[in-house]
């Protein structure tokens, strides 16, 4: 009887923390993934509910050209943000987009890891050293300028709140203020 009463336990224990650990309103839940975001996904949504997009602790997400990014949104500890402003910064509908914490988007964009030699903390607020202010979103080209652009603070989210695309090597954040 004891040993049922433990195994029932930790089974609880388990299905709780699972629980609990999941935040977001979609099935994404594992470190180091790539979640995708499809049309399909976000039509799953209720119409009044987003698509929370919840970045960081290695999860990598990747919007499908044309989804309707008006009804995606990205939560960090700053608040609650939709993306629509992300994917006009980029420019590119026709490919997909990473969104996520810069740390992990890294090696998938540019081959090497956030902090890596090559990002020498240059950006000062009119956006000398490639990055630049456009409207309400900051944008950058490159490694350095991108690995500048995370560690600046100018972000809102902070590292949390980079879009990037593979084919062009470039990233947007949205501006803190």
């Amino acid at each position: 009887m004891k040993k049922f009463i433990l195994a029932l336990t930790l089974v609880g224990l388990a299905l709780g923390m699972s629980v609990a650990q999941k935040t977001s309103n979609h099935d994404c839940a594992c470190k180091d993934c790539l979640c995708e975001v499809t049309a399909e996904k976000i039509a799953q949504q209720s119409a009044s509910k987003p698509f929370l997009i919840e970045p960081g602790k290695g999860m990598v997400y990747q919007l499908a050209p044309g989804i309707d990014y008006s009804r995606v949104h990205l939560r960090t500890s700053a608040g609650e943000r939709s993306v629509s402003n992300l994917v006009k910064a980029l420019g590119t509908p026709n490919d997909p987009i990473l969104l996520g914490a810069f740390s992990d988007m890294s090696v998938r964009v540019f081959g090497q890891k956030a902090g890596d030699a090559g990002g020498f903390n240059q950006i000062d607020r009119s956006g000398v050293s490639g990055a630049k202010r456009d409207g309400p979103t900051w944008g950058c080209k490159g490694y350095k300028d991108c690995n500048d652009l995370d560690r600046s603070g100018l972000c809102f989210g902070g590292s949390n709140g980079m879009s990037c695309n593979p084919k062009t090597h470039s990233c947007v954040c949205l501006a803190k203020d």
